[in-house]
């Protein structure tokens, strides 16, 4: 929904018995923790970025509490990997934080700002609970008034990674 090509495709599947998941596999990848440990450096620093920002955003809008140098790959051609989603969309229990989100791609920005409450309605709803929604639905609010404020604070130029 989010066009978001950086999270491994998942289907629901039953393994054995029970309901489950089966989610693609990310062939000859590294974690952030192994690229930092060996002191590697993407090739194009303005696209790495470009996917942190993205990273760093969407975390904040499924309030994903754990996100660590385990949960991110980078595969071979330095595309980043978001996997282990197990602690997201929890309703927070005081006002959310956006500190980390300093920049973001423009491409996302525009997913954010088209996001459309129905369809997230429609398509999640059998999975999140209506308080679950209601908590997503006001983060994503916050969080365009957050980046919004950057972009009137600091420029869109220093905000916004083309």
């Amino acid at each position: 929904m989010l066009g978001l090509d950086m999270i491994p495709p998942a289907v629901l599947r039953r393994v054995g018995s029970q309901p489950g998941s089966v989610q693609l596999w990310v062939e000859d990848a590294m974690t952030e923790g192994e690229r930092t440990r060996r002191g590697l450096r993407p090739p194009d620093s303005r696209v790495w970025r470009g996917q942190q920002a993205t990273m760093l955003a969407f975390d904040a809008l499924i309030a994903n509490s754990d996100r660590n140098t385990s949960n991110s790959l980078i595969d071979a051609d330095w595309n980043l990997w978001l996997i282990d989603h197990s602690r997201t969309f929890q309703i927070p229990r005081g006002k959310t934080s956006f500190a980390q989100v300093n920049q973001i791609s423009a491409s996302f920005r525009e997913a954010l700002r088209a996001l459309d409450h129905d369809s997230v309605r429609s398509r999640l709803g059998d999975y999140l609970e209506p308080p679950q929604l209601r908590s997503l639905f006001d983060r994503h609010k916050e969080l365009i008034a957050h980046i919004e404020s950057l972009i009137e604070a600091r420029g869109r130029e220093a905000v916004v990674i083309e």
